[in-house]
């Protein structure tokens, strides 16, 4: 068994939250926000994620 910690957008809008994840096939967290940074996503750093779309 293996464990990987998969980041989730926290965009709100009128239909719900945004169903965009990346998983990053890593369980350590300072990789894992290095990994969605380099994919465009934004990792505010305030525990509020965006998807590359909503960044």
């Amino acid at each position: 068994m293996s464990l990987h910690l998969t980041v989730r957008c926290d965009r709100s809008g009128p239909t719900g939250l945004c169903r965009e994840a990346l998983q990053t096939h890593t369980d350590d967290e300072p990789e894992a926000i290095d990994i969605a940074t380099r994919a465009g996503w934004d990792m505010g750093g305030d525990g509020v994620d965006h998807c590359p779309h909503h960044a």
